[in-house]
Parts: C-alpha cells; structure tokens; sequence
C-alpha cells in the first residue's frame, strides 16, 4: 500500500517557465554587458593611441629645441604662430606650421628649419617633425624657456590640446675647461 504523503515531487511547468525567463534574463544582460564593454575597450585603444601621438609630438618638439640656447622670435612674454630659436653655434632655427594641402580645413604639419647663413634655401635643412596639427602657438616666458601650445587631430577628427614647456642650454652654466 502506497502513502498518500510519499507522493514524487516534481517541478509544475510554471515553475520550469520562471526559471527559463530568469536565465534568459541573465543572459541577455550579459550580452549587452559584454558588447558594452569591447566598445570601451575599442574606444580606450583609440584615446591611448591619440595621448601617444601626442607625447611623441610633445618629444619631438623638445628634441627640436634641445641644442637651442636662445629665443629670438617671440619676444618675452608674447606669442607667435612660429619659434626662432638661435642655437650654440648660431644657427637659427625656426619651427612653424606648413598647410598640408590647398583644401579650405586641410591640417597642418610642424616643420623645423635650420638656417645655416649660406643665402639659399635647403631641403636638407628642412625637417617634418609631425602632421594633423590644427593650430600651435609658441610662448616665450623668457630668453630661456618656451610654452608651445598645440591641437592635433586623432582618426577620429577629435581634437587634442597639448602644452609642453621647453627649456633651453644656458650656456653661461657650462663650465669652461
């Protein structure tokens, strides 16, 4: 004789349906959460890509100016689009922007230039430092130390503001031998 209470329990189909949905609903937000997160991981490549042009940028502007020991071009306290800078043994270097082309919102490209007092302008004087350079100013807080200000551009086309100090050689503390 079987007992009325020993009866087999088993789950009713409302239940199995709860259940379903509740693993459904896990699922679908881990899919979203997922796909959320390789579109942040897309987007932080591309922020870090655009600060490592910057940087390079910036340490190309100061490998530019490393040998300069006086500014000439602007003077103390005022800006200018472009830097002369005069060197230890009197070159002069300007640094200054170049359209990249004819187009009306074409970029620009930071060129340095060394003058080496011969009357004619050379090519292998000429040196591109970088390009997708919006706009840049140069800042002469005295005969020794430059602000440069500049945007450059990412793949994208978002802008990227970029200040670097540059300090040139004083010469007057190189001990003489």
């Amino acid at each position: 004789m079987t007992n009325p209470n020993s009866r087999k329990r088993a789950f009713t189909f409302v239940e199995m349906i709860v259940v379903i949905m509740i693993v459904l609903l896990l699922i679908s937000m881990s899919i979203i959460h997922f796909r959320n997160t390789r579109h942040a991981a897309a987007s932080m490549t591309t922020a870090f890509a655009s600060h490592m042009e910057a940087r390079k940028a910036s340490d190309a502007i100061k490998e530019a100016l490393l040998d300069g020991t006086e500014v000439v071009k602007p003077p103390d306290g005022s800006s200018l689009p472009y830097l002369v800078v005069r060197d230890a043994v009197n070159r002069l270097k300007i640094l200054f922007l170049e359209k990249v082309s004819d187009k009306p919102d074409s970029l620009y490209r930071m060129v340095l230039y060394t003058d080496d007092y011969s009357g004619t302008h050379k090519s292998d004087n000429r040196r591109i430092l970088f390009e997708n350079v919006k706009e840049a100013w140069f800042t002469a807080l005295s005969p020794g130390i430059v602000i440069v200000q500049f945007s450059l551009l990412d793949t994208s086309k978002k802008e990227l503001p970029v200040l670097v100090e540059a300090s040139l050689k004083n010469l007057a503390s190189i001990p003489n031998e």
